[in-house]
């Protein structure tokens, strides 16, 4: 422990353009290694982990490889703790879709740099972001509702 900065270690600072290059960089590198694991083609990925036998683990799981990806660059290791926190989340509401949450953040993330860097407003990119995630969640339940009455229907016919 470092007595002389009252316990706590000194902390790197980035700013502008570089900090975002090496957090889309973190993003694009926690993606890539999780997408690789997507559907019934998807590959297998081999991760060090202690808790393991023989200090591995061989996993198609998209949540088990993001959750045993670091990286030693703290700035886009901080990327990667988001996207784990992003797709952590995804799995407790959602039971399942780690892995298309963690490519829909990518295409999200580098879809809003290109606008920020033609010159739209941060905060406008963001207040659409959330109006579209809005909208999009609204639909997808319109679509959960139907599939539940198209169900009932088919069991009521069954039983008639």
């Amino acid at each position: 422990m470092n007595q002389s900065m009252g316990g706590y270690s000194p902390k790197e600072l980035t700013i502008g353009s570089d900090s975002q290059e090496k957090l889309l960089h973190g993003i694009e590198m926690i993606s890539s290694a999780v997408k690789s694991t997507l559907g019934p083609m998807g590959q297998t990925v081999i991760i060090e982990s202690p808790q393991h036998l023989h200090g591995m683990t061989v996993t198609k799981d998209g949540v088990t490889v993001a959750k045993g990806y670091d990286m030693a660059d703290p700035v886009g290791n901080l990327a990667v703790r988001m996207m784990k926190e992003a797709s952590t989340r995804t799995a407790t509401s959602a039971g399942d879709g780690t892995t298309t949450a963690i490519v829909l953040t990518e295409a999200l993330v580098k879809q809003g740099l290109i606008e920020i860097v033609s010159g739209v407003n941060k905060t406008d990119v963001l207040r659409h972001l959330v109006s579209e995630t809005d909208y999009s969640v609204s639909k997808l339940k319109g679509l959960d509702r139907d599939s539940q009455r198209s169900e009932q229907d088919r069991r009521f016919k069954t039983l008639g």
